[in-house]
């Protein structure tokens, strides 16, 4: 059978938990014992997407592996879940957790209800998380052979608890044929249009919470605050006085085109950085860190912004073109290990800065004083200027 299914007795591994709350039932309507809750997992128990970590996971730790995706994928969905969650697992104790689902969860089993974790992710991911929790009596996912999603998920439960049986929690359009099925369609996270269709097909529905706004997330992780570093492409024009129409518009150019690859950086070092800053008391509260910006569009989105600004920095000039090539190099690898390199990682900050300084001489074709650039990056590197540049990156 297409599913894998835990519950009964404890056993290794087994998400089962007798645990039970002192919350108050409160949260849906006509509350019966003998309903069950059926819960999603990505998207609407975590605030992310447990399969796209793992591909993040995958990139980061092992890079070659990446060969091999395309040949998992075209073994099915199914297999390629089970691939990703052996070979990239995911720490699912630093998983973004949804608050108000966890509580509906906790109050749901403290009013009898029988709570079952179903989704579409490979049944270990599932498993460990139900571990984790403590807050599931069944777990129902994909299995090597088979993808549990859509209709798929909603026979599984149709044949386990009828229909109508069971309500069920999610966020996504492919689980509208499983809201069709359920007594009450429970909406997480879900888009207004989403919800829009859902309320005029369903009579029972309930709106945990709405979609962040994904321009407000991505702006936040993009760091545009951070672009005012770029002024420094203006100091090659202001030292040589040419304040001509062509000079500042290559200038602004340059300008636009460093910012957008800086936050290209950005989004990407937040993504490789996911668990560290999970663990930080800041940091995870940043956009991809928390949940509030999805991991495959901001993926799509770094690499859209690295291409449109090398197609616009080689427009401005090919010499200014290659500067911004080096300057994304010197920061991928920045990301991926010189930053855990003890006073490398400082060296290698303060040259970016001088970059951009190069940068705007390529741009407009102005030279740039060696000594000068030299001076500013020893400048930078006084020690009471060092704690500010690693904050700033």
């Amino acid at each position: 059978m297409a599913i894998e299914v835990q519950e009964g007795a404890p056993e290794p591994g087994s998400p089962v938990s007798d645990g039970t709350s002192d919350l108050a039932s409160d949260v849906a309507p006509d509350i019966a014992p003998d309903i069950a809750l059926v819960v999603d997992l990505d998207g609407t128990l975590t605030r992310t997407d447990t399969l796209h970590e793992g591909v993040v996971e995958l990139l980061k730790n092992r890079p070659f592996d990446v060969l091999r995706l395309p040949g998992w994928l075209g073994a099915g969905k199914a297999r390629f879940k089970h691939e990703i969650a052996t070979h990239a697992p995911v720490d699912v104790g630093l998983l973004p957790y949804d608050d108000d689902v966890l509580e509906h969860v906790r109050a749901a089993r403290a009013a009898g209800r029988r709570t079952v974790l179903a989704t579409a992710s490979n049944v270990a991911v599932a498993q460990a998380i139900g571990a984790h929790l403590g807050l599931f009596d069944e777990v129902i996912a994909s299995t090597a052979d088979h993808n549990i999603s859509g209709a798929a998920k909603r026979d599984l439960l149709v044949e386990r608890f009828g229909a109508g049986g069971f309500d069920y929690m999610a966020n996504a359009p492919v689980d509208k044929i499983v809201w069709s099925a359920a007594r009450t369609a429970v909406l997480v996270n879900a888009l207004s249009a989403l919800t829009s269709d859902v309320k005029s097909a369903k009579e029972h529905v309930e709106i945990l919470s709405e979609k962040a706004s994904f321009l407000t997330s991505l702006a936040e992780a993009a760091r545009l605050y951070q672009w005012v570093k770029n002024i420094l492409i203006f100091i090659p024009i202001l030292a040589a006085q040419q304040f001509s129409g062509l000079s500042l518009v290559q200038a602004v150019l340059a300008f636009l085109c460093f910012g957008l690859a800086a936050s290209s950086v950005y989004l990407v070092n937040d993504l490789m950085d996911l668990e560290a800053d999970r663990r930080h008391p800041r940091k995870k509260q940043r956009p991809f860190a928390s949940g509030r910006l999805a991991v495959l569009p901001g993926l799509f989105t770094a690499g859209v912004l690295g291409l449109v600004s090398l197609a616009g920095a080689f427009f401005v000039g090919s010499e200014f073109g290659l500067v911004l090539i080096g300057y994304l190099l010197i920061t991928g690898a920045y990301s991926l290990w010189i930053k855990r390199q003890p006073l490398v990682d400082i060296i290698v900050l303060a040259s970016l800065y001088t970059l951009r300084i190069i940068a705007g001489g390529g741009s407009d074709r102005y030279a740039v004083d060696p000594m000068a650039s030299r001076l500013f990056d020893v400048s930078v590197c006084q020690p009471g200027l060092r704690q500010a540049l690693c904050r700033s990156q």
